[in-house]
């Protein structure tokens, strides 16, 4: 079995002299990060594999998540997955390999949303996933294959929001 979890990353700020690849993480940007890297580690869930976009919201929120799992899991910084569409996302994670049994992708909607979409059984797919994979959102799917070659659609087993895991107030 394999199981992927799309990550879109934390909010980050509207604008940067640098452009937009360079646009940093808003302080409550990181503080998302951190609740779902806590919430994932509270789950049990170590990634064999994580990859990131090399926009610097998304690194950094890789990087918050990494430390709140073991800190261990290197962080593949891959081009490609800056802004990329759902071909190219499903093309990096079909050339995953075999040994990597759960695998991490840190990037941007609306090509992790599609990705989802496409990636997740309509029983448990999420209706308006564009909305509803808000910065900092992660969505685990499982397929019940041996390589990553042969994924198509898979089960949905989680789907959270950094949102819904505020206390009550």
């Amino acid at each position: 079995m394999k199981q992927l979890c799309l990550m879109r990353h934390a909010e980050a700020v509207a604008t940067s002299g640098a452009g937009d690849k360079e646009r940093a993480l808003k302080p409550a940007g990181i503080h998302a990060a951190e609740k779902m890297g806590a919430y994932l580690r509270d789950k049990g869930y170590r990634p064999d594999c994580l990859l990131a976009s090399p926009a610097t919201r998304a690194r950094k929120t890789a990087e918050i998540v990494q430390q709140c799992l073991d800190g261990d899991t290197a962080i593949d910084v891959v081009p490609p997955l800056y802004l990329a569409d759902t071909a190219t996302i499903l093309e990096l994670i079909k050339h995953t390999p075999s040994d990597i049994d759960e695998l991490m992708l840190v990037g941007h909607n609306p090509g992790i949303a599609f990705a989802l979409l496409f990636l997740a059984d309509e029983g448990g797919g999420p209706a308006g996933a564009l909305e509803r994979m808000s910065p900092g959102s992660i969505a685990m799917i499982n397929f019940d294959v041996e390589d990553w070659h042969d994924i198509h659609v898979g089960t949905l087993t989680d789907f959270r929001q950094p949102k819904a895991l505020e206390p009550d107030k």
